[in-house]
């Protein structure tokens, strides 16, 4: 209920400032209640006039477009075939697109590869121990990400928030 109550709470004033798009990946070890969480902000913020989208549907591979960038969201992929996933899924979104910004979260820790204006991001993780992570022997510095982006020249900044 916590989180649910600062994630309404997030929304709202990020959405004074402007539009806010949430967006639901479902991951490999939680696809169930991470839906259930976000549909319930879908239900929160469905009569918001456009200030607060939420896309709550299970699709594993999602796409948005802002300015020159196209951007593709999944919880992972094949690093050598993710181009061309993006190429075949969000063919619609590519006219006159200059970069491409491939979002991955599995492994819980920051890479990048670039390749041209193809951008691939495994992304930190902001997520707790757990028994499951300890057994793995996982760990990882709990870090979220948020990215800036100018419509013509794709992220301009990359802020760290320590978690």
């Amino acid at each position: 209920v916590e989180l649910f109550e600062t994630m309404v709470f997030a929304l709202t004033k990020l959405s004074e400032v402007a539009p806010v798009d949430v967006i639901y990946i479902p991951s490999n070890h939680d696809k169930e209640v991470t839906f259930y969480f976000v549909h319930n902000l879908y239900t929160q913020f469905k009569n918001s006039d456009g200030r607060v989208t939420v896309d709550y549907s299970p699709i594993a591979n999602k796409y948005r477009r802002f300015g020159n960038t196209v951007m593709m969201f999944s919880h992972d992929a094949k690093i050598d075939k993710a181009g061309n996933v993006v190429l075949d899924e969000a063919s619609d979104l590519m006219g006159g697109a200059k970069y491409w910004e491939i979002l991955l979260a599995h492994l819980h820790s920051e890479t990048v590869r670039q390749e041209r204006n193809v951008t691939l991001r495994r992304l930190p993780t902001f997520s707790g121990r757990s028994d499951w992570s300890c057994e793995q022997n996982y760990g990882a510095n709990r870090v979220s990400q948020s990215f800036i982006f100018n419509d013509k020249r794709n992220i301009t900044d990359i802020l760290y928030t320590m978690v």
